[in-house]
């Protein structure tokens, strides 16, 4: 199954703003308190090349337009066919902007800082990175295209007790499945914050299958009931500076 990009654009954020997130991806309800700290660390100084300038600035164009079909769908509550169109072009006309090399890797360390070793499910269906980009040049372009609406379960991280794991954020590409992505398209200072949210659960070691009453083994697709529970975590914010080639 493949979902249409009119029904992902609604999804989509602001210029400089807060992204939204998914509600498949995580539930709105209360959080359950996490042994699990999120540190980032700051990333490397970077230059805009002179030569992609006018590609970042094309992106900011692109993200406009995207603002304003979410903004005119929201107030009229439907969509007519030449706003479909448009759309559809949008998202045509966003393909090459994911092709932008920016080098803005972030650096993500877990942190167990219980007492029993502890399994999160790190991206994909089961999580997600949402970053936060503050300063004057950060453009939050929010995938409009088609994506196939199968399930896929986060990869497994395990964390000691007071032990951590150090992740990448490339390109600072985040929300459900990194297909969301920001851009900085102008010198300035920065700041970024992430929101982890994730399902995790006790690392009992190898448990023994699940039988029912005729001795056959169940197989459990959803980590909800197998143990698992969704946790949300605030990282520290982190700042960085952006110069220009030739300034």
């Amino acid at each position: 199954m493949i979902l249409p990009s009119v029904l992902l654009l609604s999804q989509c954020a602001t210029i400089g703003g807060n992204p939204s997130q998914t509600a498949s991806v995580c539930p709105t309800a209360a959080y359950p308190a996490s042994p699990i700290q999120v540190t980032l660390l700051p990333p490397q100084p970077i230059r805009l090349e002179t030569a992609q300038i006018k590609q970042l600035e094309a992106v900011r164009k692109l993200v406009a337009r995207q603002q304003d079909l979410s903004a005119n769908r929201r107030n009229n509550g439907r969509d007519d066919p030449m706003r479909i169109q448009q759309q559809m072009q949008l998202a045509q006309e966003m393909t090459p902007c994911w092709q932008i090399k920016q080098g803005i890797n972030l650096r993500m360390r877990l942190t167990n800082t219980g007492k029993v070793p502890v399994i999160l499910l790190y991206g994909q269906d089961t999580g997600s990175n949402d970053l936060t980009v503050r300063g004057p040049g950060a453009v939050n372009l929010c995938y409009c295209g088609s994506m196939p609406a199968d399930y896929r379960p986060g990869r497994p991280v395990n964390i000691a007790p007071g032990g951590s794991r150090e992740l990448i954020i490339a390109d600072l590409k985040h929300g459900h499945r990194d297909l969301n992505r920001w851009f900085i398209t102008r010198p300035g200072e920065y700041e970024i914050r992430l929101v982890l949210s994730g399902l995790f659960k006790v690392d009992r070691g190898v448990e023994a299958p699940r039988r029912n009453a005729d001795g056959n083994i169940i197989v459990i697709v959803d980590p909800l009931q197998n143990g698992y529970t969704w946790i949300k975590v605030t990282s520290n914010p982190v700042t960085f500076k952006v110069t220009q080639e030739g300034k």
